[in-house]
């Protein structure tokens, strides 16, 4: 099972993850992931700098912006990887 598979719970948990990451973490978050794994490894490596800025400096807004539709159930978010795509398109506007 792939990491954007992993299931998620209402505080944003990602569930049953062992052995989708390299360095195991406790209650790891869909924040946490998105900040320690996805950011360093997907945006900062393949974007030019500025979209690595931006990115950096939108994501937390993004994800108060998440929070917000979650809890009004306007999104849903079932998997890690509808939290990275609401991510993405949420930097992209903002």
């Amino acid at each position: 099972m792939t990491m954007m598979n992993c299931q998620v719970s209402d505080n944003f948990s990602i569930q049953d993850y062992s052995g989708t990451i390299p360095i195991p973490e406790q209650n790891l978050t869909c924040w946490s992931y998105w900040q320690k794994y996805y950011y360093p490894q997907v945006i900062y490596s393949s974007y030019p700098v500025y979209i690595q800025e931006r990115a950096k400096d939108k994501a937390k807004q993004a994800y108060e912006i998440i929070k917000i539709l979650k809890d009004k159930k306007l999104a849903n978010i079932e998997k890690v990887s509808d939290f990275i795509d609401l991510m993405d398109e949420l930097i992209k506007i903002l």
